[in-house]
C-alpha cells in the first residue's frame, strides 16, 4: 500500500512538471506567433519588434534609430494589430498614445501579458511586452 502511494506521488510529480513545462511554452508561442505574424503583415515593422532569444519578451522601438522626430513607416500601424493578436485591449493602445515624456515608464497588462512603456517626443515610443509568471 505504501509503495503504491510512493508510485502515485512520483507520476503526479512528473505530470506537474510536464504540465508547467508546457504551459510555460505555450505563453512563449503566444509571443512568438504574434511576433513572426506582424513582421509578415508588416516588413517595416522588423525595424521595431525585437523578440528576446528565450521568447520571454518583445521590444518595441518607433525610433530604433534615434533619430530626432522620427518613426518608422508603419509602426503606428503594427502595434495596435499586435496588441489584438495578443488579446490585450483597446484601453492599453490608446493609454500608449497618450503617454507623455513626463509620464515616465508606464506598465498596462491583461494578466497574462505586461507591457510596459515610455515615449519621448525625440526618441519616440518604446514598449516591452512581456508574460507573466
Amino acid at each position: 500500500m505504501k509503495k503504491a502511494k510512493t508510485i502515485v506521488a512520483i507520476i503526479m510529480s512528473v505530470l506537474l512538471s510536464v504540465l508547467l513545462i508546457v504551459l510555460t511554452s505555450c505563453g512563449k508561442n503566444i509571443l512568438k506567433k504574434a511576433y513572426e505574424e506582424i513582421i509578415t503583415e508588416y516588413p517595416s515593422a522588423v525595424l521595431c519588434f525585437e523578440i528576446s532569444d528565450d521568447g520571454s519578451f518583445i521590444s518595441v522601438d518607433t525610433n530604433p534609430y534615434d533619430i530626432d522626430d522620427y518613426s518608422v513607416s508603419g509602426a503606428f500601424s503594427a502595434i495596435p494589430a499586435f496588441h489584438e493578436k495578443l488579446g490585450l485591449s483597446d484601453y492599453i493602445w490608446e493609454e500608449m498614445l497618450h503617454t507623455s515624456a513626463l509620464d515616465g515608464r508606464q506598465t498596462d497588462g491583461n494578466g497574462k501579458i505586461e507591457v510596459s512603456r515610455k515615449y519621448h517626443p525625440d526618441s519616440g515610443l518604446e514598449a516591452i511586452y512581456k508574460l507573466i509568471g
